[in-house]
């Protein structure tokens, strides 16, 4: 089945990015006009809306990364990202041998857009 998305006018992308506080959702890295992307937090192939209440900015990295996963799904990708390059480098499990450094602990994933949420619902 062809997904066919609807065309993102100039206006309601800057309206976005504005909104956004000119950051990507996910990460929260400052992002300039010309480098956003636009990414449907429930993606359309999985059965997502093609509105505005589900799509937010977000940095190239994190779009290519998320690809079609949900927030949660991808919450958990960015969760265990750390502990898989651990086990697929021997300098840093070395690293931790010594003592140079210490493990990573996990931590509780909070994407940028849930903070902005989670502040205006204080207001």
């Amino acid at each position: 089945m062809k997904i066919v998305r609807r065309r993102i006018d100039p206006e309601e992308r800057r309206l976005m990015y504005e909104l956004s506080n000119k950051r990507c959702a996910y990460c929260g890295y400052r992002i300039g006009f010309s480098e956003v992307t636009i990414d449907h937090k429930i993606p359309l192939s999985r059965g997502g809306p093609d509105c505005m209440d589900n799509m937010v900015c977000s940095c190239r990295p994190c779009n290519e990364l998320k690809r079609d996963r949900t927030v949660e799904e991808f919450r958990g990708l960015v969760a265990t990202m750390n502990h898989d390059m651990m086990q697929q480098d021997q300098r840093y499990r070395a690293a931790i041998r010594f003592g140079l450094i210490r493990e990573h602990r996990k931590k509780k994933i909070v994407f940028y857009f849930e903070t902005r949420e989670a502040a205006r619902k204080k207001k």
